[in-house]
């Protein structure tokens, strides 16, 4: 799972090529560039599937996939996939998501709100 990471360099490169289909100046501002497309950052889409990818997992206890997140969530030394969607959590100030997750609830909404 990459999406997790931060692309500031995707992030430019894909600003820079939404200009060059625009045809404006570097200074126009990204937002109404992104706001022109209906787009936004790739690492923000990114991390937004991989949010959606992690609510998937945490519904189904019992598969391989949750087991393998626990399992990487454990790990003391290095970063993983795991990892970075907890320190996320944490930033978005939904760490008790992960600690009180129920099957019954969408998260995903509640995140997307708090990514965007």
């Amino acid at each position: 799972m990459w999406g997790v990471y931060n692309y500031k360099n995707v992030d430019k490169l894909h600003i820079r090529f939404l200009k060059s289909l625009l045809g404006v100046k570097k200074q126009t501002p990204n937002s109404a560039v992104y706001g022109e497309f209906g787009r936004f950052l790739l690492s923000v889409i990114c991390k937004l599937r991989s949010l959606k990818f992690w609510v998937k997992i945490m519904k189904n206890i019992n598969s391989p996939l949750y087991r393998m997140y626990c399992d990487q969530g454990n790990i003391i030394s290095g970063p993983c996939w795991a990892k970075r969607i907890n320190s996320l959590l944490d930033y978005l100030g939904s760490s008790d998501f992960r600690t009180n997750f129920d099957v019954s609830v969408n998260y995903y909404p509640m995140l997307k709100t708090e990514i965007m």
